[in-house]
């Protein structure tokens, strides 16, 4: 697209007119380097090589099992794990048409191939969800639009690498000419469209070619079977869809797509992109009425069809009536104490807000100077930068972003980055294991936000201020690109910074009963992994004692489902140490288990006994110290070590010589 003026000459403009509220406030560099690293946060599959995240491991790697294909990958909606076609769409849809608004925001910040690499994500799963017995075939055609059972997995509160353990077969939805959820197929040929216009400007021609082809076929039924509401299941039963859409209403979503497709064939396809062009105008006149009144979100692509539609044909002033009187409503609209916009509902308010100024950052870079112009631009930027430390609390609402003077929140409603053991466990006051801090930093999510009083909870359970979602940092990731390109600003180097994992495995253990030729020894072995989170199923640890002259020592298993203990092996000296096994025996942190007494995933318990031909002493035992006394509970020692094979995994074993 082509702007009136340049961004360079727009900048000096600025500074001539000294309007200072549309000047450098905040690091929207970094914001950018940030934000776009949620969306690794957020990648499901086999992690790539290069992950950026040690905390991210491989999730859900039997996706689309259910019906016996590989549906694997993509992007987690929001704090939770399911898989929504709908928010995937809308938030590559945001980031590819930003890249294509603004490529110097991410290429003077070095995030174009950050930015890439998330598109390309995408664009693989969504080719993977588009089946058929021939190309050309559509009424063979299956579009998956949704992995997950969100009322089940809803009641696990842990970390995405986990949840295979507790719903290994978690079900795949598709649509059909049957039930076609036109919404849903509309707008991942849209996202897929534009994609292809950004890797193309890019210049890999190869993977553009592949998603636009996909776009064209997910197009080409998503016009030829129209209908909301249902899908199928990997049984073929037509079911209600997670999402409520209107079943009426999906013009919007295909007429972005057919525009997307207008502009990504142009050059390559004449004859196609003028059907294309064609359709758009069609679909736009059946929805031209509920422009003012519309908003930007997952489900809703009104005016952007119209904000595209005013440029291709500027000569028409109907496209530029709708738009502007659908974004003047905008700047209307009452405000909390602090400035906060009150758009749709107080259920992330700040997406509302982060979205809808990416509109008018965009309206008002195409616009001459002028009152209109200025007005856009300083709503939009007020509302990122309240999201950003601009508000009474002079808080950040980005996580892991603190610019000067202002306060960040590190408590997003979001498992994986939460990293339990215990479950919902952590998420209540009245349990030991209650905390709310999470063992990882979830850099560049945006929280939803306050309420329309400016007032906010900072609390992990409270999911309608705390929650962080794929179509919450769309806008939000789009207009730091936006205003990278305008006023610059620095990534920060060496990012993101490693962490230091805590402690993970480990071994709790009291003394149970001794005597002069014996000791029993209560003991909770723990997997609490979180770089990353994983299931272990042959974890042991070694107990160190040391023998009496003159004697040997037998070692039993009192008390432990499944556990298996060694006889003595010579460690060094008169050292010598068991080996306590929980062979082919799951161990995750994976909260408590409902269907065994709720006992805990995270830890296996055990009793063994040692016991003398000669007489016992514990004093100079390498584990016996530190061990919490006779009826109390199990305390952590460290001189406990913990294996998984020949991999030790924690703990201090004995020093040598």
């Amino acid at each position: 697209m082509k702007y009136l003026i340049s961004l360079t000459t727009y900048s000096i403009l600025l500074s001539l007119f000294g309007i200072q509220n549309l000047s450098a406030q905040y690091n929207y560099a970094e914001g950018l380097q940030k934000t776009l690293l949620f969306y690794e946060a957020q990648r499901s599959g086999k992690m790539p090589a290069n992950n950026r995240l040690t905390w991210r491991g491989d999730s859900h790697l039997r996706d689309g099992k259910d019906i016996g294909i590989d549906l694997t990958g993509g992007w987690y909606d929001a704090g939770d794990s399911p898989k929504w076609n709908a928010t995937m769409s809308f938030a590559a849809s945001t980031l590819a048409w930003s890249a294509l608004e603004y490529p110097k925001g991410y290429q003077q910040s070095g995030q174009m191939p950050y930015l890439l690499s998330n598109l390309k994500w995408v664009g693989d799963y969504f080719i993977k969800c588009l089946r058929f017995k021939s190309i050309d075939d559509l009424p063979t055609y299956r579009v998956f639009v949704e992995v997950g059972d969100v009322d089940e997995e809803h009641k696990s509160w842990v970390a995405n690498e986990i949840m295979q353990a507790l719903y290994p077969n978690r079900p795949s939805f598709y649509a059909d000419k049957d039930a076609p959820a036109t919404s849903i197929v509309g707008a991942m040929a849209a996202s897929q469209a534009v994609s292809s216009i950004v890797f193309r400007t890019n210049g890999n021609t190869q993977y553009a070619d592949a998603l636009l082809l996909n776009a064209q076929k997910l197009y080409e039924f998503a016009t030829t079977y129209q209908g909301n509401g249902t899908v199928k299941n990997a049984k073929g039963e037509i079911v209600k869809h997670t999402e409520n859409y209107d079943e009426n209403r999906f013009e919007d979503q295909l007429c972005l797509a057919a525009i997307w497709l207008y502009r990504a064939t142009k050059s390559l396809q004449p004859e196609a992109s003028a059907q294309y062009l064609k359709q758009a105008e069609q679909l736009a006149g059946r929805f031209a009425n509920r422009v003012p009144e519309a908003y930007y979100n997952y489900s809703t692509y009104d005016i952007p069809c119209f904000m595209l539609l005013s440029e291709d044909f500027p000569d028409n002033t109907l496209y530029k009536q709708k738009t502007e009187a659908a974004l003047d409503r905008f700047l209307n609209l009452p405000k909390s104490p602090g400035g906060l916009a009150k758009i749709g509902f107080e259920w992330g308010t700040l997406r509302h807000a982060n979205n809808t100024a990416w509109l008018l950052f965009v309206y008002a870079d195409h616009l001459a100077a002028g009152a209109r112009k200025t007005k856009y631009e300083q709503w939009a930027k007020s509302q990122l930068d309240y999201s950003l430390g601009s508000n009474p609390q002079n808080r950040s609402y980005l996580l892991g972003f603190q610019p000067a003077g202002k306060t960040v929140v590190n408590t997003p409603h979001h498992g994986t980055a939460h990293a339990p053991w215990a479950g919902w466990e952590h998420l209540n006051k009245e349990k030991p294991e209650f905390r709310y801090q999470p063992r990882h930093i979830l850099y560049g999510g945006l929280l939803g936000g306050p309420n329309w009083n400016d007032e906010f909870k900072a609390e992990v359970g409270n999911a309608a201020q705390t929650e962080v979602a794929l179509d919450f940092n769309a806008g939000i990731t789009a207009n730091m690109a936006r205003m990278t390109s305008v006023v610059g600003g620095k990534p920060l180097p060496n990012f993101p910074p490693k962490e230091k994992p805590d402690d993970e495995y480990f071994v709790e253990a009291s003394i149970a009963d001794t005597d002069n030729e014996s000791v029993e020894i209560k003991a909770w072995l723990n997997n609490r992994s979180a770089f990353p989170a994983k299931v272990s199923s042959n974890l042991s640890f070694r107990y160190y004692f040391q023998a009496e002259p003159g004697t040997q020592t037998q070692a039993e298993i009192v008390n432990g489902k499944g556990a298996t203990i060694s006889q003595p092996t010579l460690y060094q000296g008169s050292i010598y140490f068991v080996t306590v096994t929980f062979p082919n025996t799951p161990i995750f942190p994976g909260g408590l288990d409902p269907n065994n007494g709720w006992t805990p995933f995270y830890r296996k318990e055990v009793v063994f006994r040692l016991k003398s031909s000669g007489s016992w002493n514990n004093a100079n035992d390498w584990s016996f110290k530190g061990l919490s006394s006779q009826g109390k509970n199990p305390v952590k020692v460290n001189q406990i070590s913990v294996w998984e094979g020949k991999k030790k995994l924690g703990g201090i074993d004995p020093p040598k010589g």
